[in-house]
Parts: C-alpha cells; structure tokens; sequence
C-alpha cells in the first residue's frame, strides 16, 4: 500500500482519507492548519442546529479524537482540553488545503 511520504512520519494514504472522510476530523484538523499549533477543543454545540451536542462531544472524545491521535496528527492534552500537531500532521497539509480550496461540502460530477 502506498504511503502519503516516505520514511517513519508516513500515513497509508487510504487511512488519511478515511480520518478526513468525516467533518468533525477535518474541521478540527482544518483549524489546527488555520490557528497554528495548538487549540482548543471546539465546543460540541458547534456541530449544527440539528445535532446533540452530548452525542456530538461522546463522539469527539470516544472515536474522533483517539482515531486522530492514533494515527499520528494530533497530540491530545486532555487536562488542558487542547490538540496540538502531531508528528505526522505535516503528510496532511496538502491534501487539508485542497480539499479547502473548493469551500464546499459536495463536488460536481
């Protein structure tokens, strides 16, 4: 399987796609990219009008914040209730600019 770069900060590029396959990932990693290199945890009611805000904030901390910490593209202070860049965000910068290039949630066919 192809990797996005070579040497030890590699991520499987199909493993980069999946963790950007979901909003809450990809807005937080966007405001990483956009801020610098630490923020704080947005707010669960940042999630839209429809969504529960408890539902949303279990989802961040069970499943989106450990995926992304897992693979390398943040670091999670949980005391201070911040993510920094992880070792391997630079192998997602790229493809988190193009994919913000066409500020839009659906594409043509």
């Amino acid at each position: 399987m192809s990797d996005t770069k070579s040497g030890s900060q590699t991520v499987d590029r199909y493993a980069v796609f999946e963790l950007l396959s979901n909003g809450h990932r990809h807005r937080l990693l966007t405001t990483l990219l956009e801020e610098g290199s630490t923020t704080a945890i947005p707010p669960s009611d940042d999630a839209g009008p429809e969504a529960d805000p408890e539902s949303v904030r279990l989802a961040l901390y069970h499943i989106h914040l450990p995926k992304l910490e897992d693979a390398g593209l943040i670091e999670w202070d949980r005391d201070r209730n911040q993510v920094s860049k992880g070792p391997k965000f630079r192998t997602v910068v790229d493809l988190l600019g193009r994919l913000d290039e066409t500020d839009s949630d659906t594409v043509e066919a």
